[in-house]
């Protein structure tokens, strides 16, 4: 049987600092150490619960059906149906292959997932070691934490890239969405067919196997991860954090499933979501005073004395911005972009333009891009806007700019002049 750490309340064996306790006992096992996260590590952003998710979906499917077109007053009442039974994917499904356009599913997801800002525990999430994240998460907060963390963008592997023969984790950190990116609609699983057809555990074993993972804010009662976290070789030591009043009806569950109770290598920690900010943030290395800013470029003074890297002091980041040697920066955006407006100069998704690969490198030159971006911006609006947000972590746009260029430029263009990027 798997050891859990108990807290009685009362009692002379309570772990005070249970969090603490067990950032000792993970720091003290060989690398590597990975992450599977859910949605309770994203609770704090008030990102849309999958209840809220499903109420837009509905929202969306009734406004298609005033057309009243048979089929879709059909997959309504089917949608509505499904809602009523509980029946979460079967709903889900229905919204996915619905005759809704793509471009109106698209901007729903945007419109829910608009406006998150990742919290400490997104940000120590992707500095403190970790080999890489697993997450069921559909947000950008990891993404948005890297960016601000390293002054570069990541890539998440999305179900498609798992999905691939030839897939690899790579050697370097990575961030997996399990269950898709609202970014990009076509990819969330939010169905019966999207959960049967999933192939990441496989992949994911083969990894992890053998190593630590942490199990953070998952409500287990998907059969999938449970299957997963069983699976796993003996040798391999899965912490599980969960509430205090889940972990008992947890192990009945899964005595009730599996007669010989939980696996060895799965220890259950009785840890509240609020305690696993400061749980994550133990497991940082110690960082020298000087090495990195450690906040938002949203909480800076908006003065013009600093435009803040977070992988080095701002002054040195400023004098490199400033300087001659952003030459070969300036050749290699002005070739990426020059390339990324020809190859996209027929299409009118948002979602095409931002995931063509030179855009993607663009975001992937991190804050050494800035400067060109809100220059090109000064001569005329375009869709620069879902790269600067990736690479600074900010979005200075509010609600009732969105979708309107001219707007959206210049309210970047104001942020960065606040910030000293441009001359006032």
């Amino acid at each position: 049987m798997a050891n859990v750490i108990t807290r009685v309340v009362g009692s002379a064996h309570r772990i005070e600092n249970p969090g603490a306790s067990l950032a000792a006992q993970i720091l003290g096992v060989p690398k590597p150490v990975f992450a599977l996260i859910g949605a309770g590590i994203s609770c704090a952003a008030k990102g849309p619960t999958w209840e809220r998710l499903l109420d837009a979906m509905g929202e969306q499917l009734a406004a298609r059906a005033k057309s009243r077109v048979r089929e879709d007053v059909d997959q309504l009442e089917q949608f509505q149906k499904l809602r009523r039974e509980h029946n979460l994917k079967g709903a889900g499904e229905i919204w996915k292959w619905s005759r809704i356009h793509y471009e109106e599913k698209q901007r729903l997801l945007n419109s829910l997932f608009a406006n998150l800002h990742p919290g400490t525990i997104h940000r120590d999430l992707v500095s403190c070691g970790l080999r890489g994240i697993l997450t069921l998460n559909n947000d950008h907060l990891l993404e948005d934490a890297y960016a601000e963390i390293t002054g570069r963008s990541i890539t998440p592997f999305l179900p498609s890239d798992l999905e691939r023969q030839d897939f690899f984790f790579g050697d370097d950190f990575f961030i997996a969405k399990l269950h898709g990116d609202a970014a990009r609609w076509e990819s969330i699983v939010v169905g019966d067919t999207d959960y049967a057809g999933a192939t990441w555990p496989k992949k994911a074993n083969a990894l992890v196997g053998g190593h630590t993972i942490l199990v953070l804010g998952i409500s287990l009662q998907d059969s999938i991860i449970n299957e997963f976290l069983f699976g796993l070789p003996p040798n391999t030591h899965v912490h599980v954090m969960m509430p205090a009043s889940e972990v008992d009806a947890y192990r009945q569950r899964l005595l009730s499933l599996h007669t010989s109770g939980m696996p060895g290598h799965i220890s259950l920690h009785p840890l509240e979501h609020s305690e696993l900010p400061p749980l994550i943030h133990a497991l940082k290395p110690p960082i020298p005073a000087d090495a990195h800013i450690d906040c938002s470029w949203s909480d800076l003074p908006p003065s013009g004395s600093a435009a803040v890297d977070f992988g080095q002091p701002a002054g040195k980041l400023r004098a490199f911005l400033l300087s001659d040697k952003r030459l070969a920066h300036m050749e290699q955006f002005s070739e990426l972009a020059a390339a990324w407006r020809a190859e996209t100069q027929l299409t009118s998704s948002t979602t095409v333009m931002c995931t063509h690969p030179a855009y993607q490198r663009i975001i992937g030159m991190g804050a050494s891009s800035l400067p060109f971006i809100f220059r090109d911006l000064q001569k005329e609006p375009d869709h620069w806007f879902w790269a600067l947000k990736a690479i600074t972590g900010c979005d200075p746009v509010p609600l009732s700019h969105r979708g309107d260029l001219d707007a959206m430029a210049a309210d970047w263009l104001g942020w960065a002049r606040s910030l000293g990027y441009l001359e006032s």
